[in-house]
């Protein structure tokens, strides 16, 4: 089992105990699927999801195409762009010829932590995100409000070259893939 997998179950039972004696349902999800929220908690008829972050770990992607020699926010992407987006999609227009040759490694891309922060604040709110769950320095169990993650964690933005080869294919992707498939495949 891969490591982050590991302690994406130790603090799902952590949460589990934690929240044992107060008619709380925790219930896991995530596993590597970016689009869906690791842990969701169900108490009183309200119910919002936990995000588990190892204390390196990336968050809150979203995809670009290039269209007419710039970038643009990625048609497939699950949440609807915002000023936040933008304003990335800005940046990497702004210096387009250098970030069209982005490769599997990536650029670190020169993004004020505002935007950053403002980005993945923004997208865990559109999953419901209230909470995130991760360690301290002592591997201590640490749970952030959302809105508290700039006083936590240190933020980069980073352009990659999404990796080739077997995976598998994102949910967004489905019906373009049997549309595609019932065309082009015809036996």
């Amino acid at each position: 089992m891969s490591k982050w997998k590991d302690f994406e179950n130790e603090m799902t039972s952590y949460l589990q105990e934690m929240l044992d004696n107060y008619n709380t349902i925790v219930k896991q999800y995530g596993n590597s699927d970016s689009t869906v929220s690791d842990i969701e908690i169900f108490s009183n008829s309200k119910k919002f999801f936990v995000e588990v972050k190892m204390p390196v770990s990336q968050s809150s992607q979203f995809v670009v195409e290039i269209q007419d020699n710039k970038f643009v926010y990625g048609s497939k992407n699950k949440y609807v762009s915002d000023k936040y987006s933008d304003e990335i999609v800005k940046i990497l227009n702004d210096n387009f010829e250098l970030y069209r040759k982005v490769n599997k490694k990536g650029f670190v891309i020169p993004v004020s932590s505002l935007v950053s922060f403002g980005w993945v604040i923004s997208n865990m709110k559109n999953k419901n995100v209230e909470f995130i769950i991760s360690v301290d320095k002592s591997n201590n169990q640490i749970i952030i409000p959302v809105d508290k993650i700039s006083e936590i964690f240190n933020i980069k933005t980073i352009l990659r070259r999404k990796k080739s080869g077997s995976r598998r294919l994102p949910k967004a992707y489905y019906d373009d893939f049997r549309e595609f498939s019932k065309i082009n495949l015809t036996i």
